[in-house]
């Protein structure tokens, strides 16, 4: 079933960067803003790296997993985690002024409960657009329902994330359980498994 949605994404990540898929929205203050895939253009893009590697560090609490985040990490990440990665549809959100601001995507589809995760969905920026991530968030579900024929969206997050469960309660999104979790520490990184 979802094949060919993995092949047509596996395409747009080829795709040079200005002609990437991009799906435009506007924001509560009505200005126009957009999501644009993440390209292998991205990939040789030391300031896109930087960027992305910069906003993990500084949402680093808000992930299972605790690690020293390098460049040449990100760009392997990026690599193998993003672009290798036929289920995972990531975008960057560009604000209103033509930044990246922040970056949402889907991830682990599953054929049998039809549905997507809702992932990585981060504001590394400050931007002056009202509501941007929201209306991010709000068309990229927009695009996964209609475009991609998925009726059903979830998200994880840690239960120590507030401002986060806020975000996705005011969105519709309802708690359903919690997984216990143990704190594992090893010599390159600290997670939650």
């Amino acid at each position: 079933m979802f094949a060919a949605v993995f092949e047509r994404f596996a395409q747009e990540k080829e795709r040079p960067g200005n002609e990437t898929l991009k799906l435009t929205f506007q924001t509560a203050d009505g200005k126009n803003a957009h999501l644009q895939a993440v390209t292998c253009d991205d990939l040789n893009d030391q300031e896109s790296i930087q960027r992305f590697a910069k906003w993990r560090i500084s949402t680093q609490d808000a992930f299972r997993n605790y690690f020293n985040v390098t460049v040449d990490g990100t760009r392997r990440w990026l690599e193998k985690g993003v672009l290798q990665a036929p289920s995972r549809f990531f975008f960057w959100v560009w604000d209103s002024r033509g930044l990246p601001v922040g970056h949402v995507a889907l991830f682990s589809f599953s054929e049998s409960e039809n549905s997507c995760e809702l992932d990585s969905i981060v504001r590394g920026e400050a931007s002056p657009d009202r509501g941007l991530m929201r209306a991010a968030v709000d068309r990229l579900l927009q695009w996964q329902f209609i475009e991609l024929n998925v009726p059903h969206s979830y998200l994880r997050v840690m239960s120590t994330n507030e401002h986060a469960i806020r975000f996705y309660e005011a969105m519709g999104y309802r708690r359903v359980g919690e997984i216990p979790l143990r704190h594992e520490f090893t010599p390159d990184y600290d997670r939650w498994v």
